[in-house]
């Protein structure tokens, strides 16, 4: 019994250092600032002109003709209750490549969705998923199932 409360405890503790890491990793917007000891200040979300999750930003860049364009990023919401991810972006202009980086799953099938589609991209390696934004917002599921691995 007393082997079966610690082995739960370490499960528990173990989930939450890797739903950390994965919500530092892609769950958070991007600094706006940095401390003195490298680590990123990150914005806390509020109505003093940080963006929201659920707006858009704009990256400028300039056309051949030298005028100036404007790409609208669309926003990515991230699932991912098991902390699997390493590293997801937050938005991306349509038509980029999005890369998300992900823990190696040893003993489940790890599986990635995009808007709940598993073929809207592929993994190119153990731990990396890429899939083409399209014009509007998506959502990445991030999940494991169990495929006979375990005991």
């Amino acid at each position: 019994m007393r082997f079966r409360s610690l082995w739960v405890l370490g499960i528990a503790v173990a989930m939450v250092l890797a739903m950390g890491m994965g919500l530092a990793a892609c769950g958070t917007p991007a600094s706006t600032g940095s401390s003195s000891g490298g680590a990123v200040e990150v914005d806390s979300g509020s109505s003093s002109g940080g963006s929201s999750a659920g707006s858009s930003d704009a990256v400028s860049s300039t056309a051949s003709d030298g005028k100036s364009k404007t790409a609208v990023d669309v926003p990515i919401k991230l699932e991912d209750e098991d902390g699997l991810v390493i590293e997801c972006p937050t938005s991306a202009p349509a038509g980029e490549v999005v890369q998300v980086q992900v823990y190696a799953v040893l003993d489940a099938g790890l599986r990635v969705a995009v808007n709940g589609d598993e073929d809207f991209g592929s993994f190119v390696s153990a731990q990396e998923y890429e899939f083409v934004m399209p014009d509007a917002p998506v959502t990445v599921q991030v999940y494991t199932v169990d495929e006979g691995y375990g005991a």
